[in-house]
């Protein structure tokens, strides 16, 4: 890679990696102290975020240098959380297809998923979710992929929502906007790692046969890639709603990408 091209991306991934240290820490630092209760929008925010695919299952990195190449992506992801102590466990696991197009820059993704409650007399919830992306700023050091670092910035809209499968009526509908932030660097012994950062708001609403509540809260999200191959993608991640004595949610994600099968070769 050529000295100017490093000089040149250095600046914007130094502030980019300062940003995704600070939101890490926020993420992963000691629980806060409880300085007020719930309120009752609050929780409602939180039940319907995190019994859809926007809170319960594990974001993940884009690769700027993919944002605009048509082509499908596969996904398999996983989150797992509790409100509390006293609460059980919520694994979810979920499927997602998404399709990048020329246009904007714009990504497109389903994600079909089912939330298995750890409890002997519970029900799960099955959810859904409509999730549009645009790259709105890129920077990539050089042309080539292997030897470039890439940092990217956009917008993110998702809708989701989830039914109870027990014999009471309870669903859930939501939906959040995210400023998602991603730095991706290359690796000699394999193809890259990455790190992003999406913070946000999201609203969620919970309603069962005589009672409905919704509310919007604040919400970020972090996610670090490794990128095996070109076409195979593994990933860890965490979600968080900022509320007093929140909860984070952790998981991992499985992607398999079909672009780099139809891409042609040189």
């Amino acid at each position: 890679m050529h000295a100017e091209n490093i000089q040149g991306i250095n600046p914007v991934i130094r502030r980019s990696l300062l940003s995704l240290a600070a939101a890490t820490f926020l993420l992963l630092g000691a629980e806060p102290r409880v300085l007020a209760a719930q309120t009752l929008s609050q929780l409602a925010a939180f039940d319907g975020l995190m019994l859809s695919p926007i809170g319960a299952l594990s974001p993940f990195v884009h690769d700027p240098l993919d944002a605009g190449k048509p082509g499908d992506e596969f996904g398999f992801r996983y989150g797992r959380w509790r409100y509390d102590v006293d609460d059980a466990v919520h694994d979810n696991v979920g499927l997602t297809w998404a399709r990048r197009f020329t246009f904007a820059r714009t990504e497109v993704a389903l994600t079909g998923a089912y939330a298995a409650v750890e409890c002997g007399t519970c029900s799960g919830w099955v959810m859904g979710g409509l999730s549009v992306r645009s790259t709105v700023v890129e920077r990539v050091a050089a042309a080539e992929r292997e030897s470039t670092w890439r940092a990217s910035a956009g917008m993110q809209l998702d809708i989701g929502g989830a039914r109870y499968r027990g014999v009471e009526r309870a669903s859930t509908t939501s939906a959040s906007i995210t400023l998602p932030v991603e730095v991706v660097a290359p690796l000699r012994w394999t193809n890259s790692i990455g790190v992003a950062v999406l913070p946000g708001f999201g609203y969620g609403n919970i309603s069962s046969t005589d009672v409905s509540q919704s509310g919007v809260v604040p919400m970020v999200g972090g996610s670090l890639m490794w990128a095996i191959t070109s076409r195979v993608v593994l990933g860890v991640g965490v979600q968080r709603l900022i509320i007093p004595n929140g909860t984070t949610q952790v998981g991992a994600s499985f992607l398999w990408d079909t672009r780099a099968e139809n891409a042609p070769k040189p």
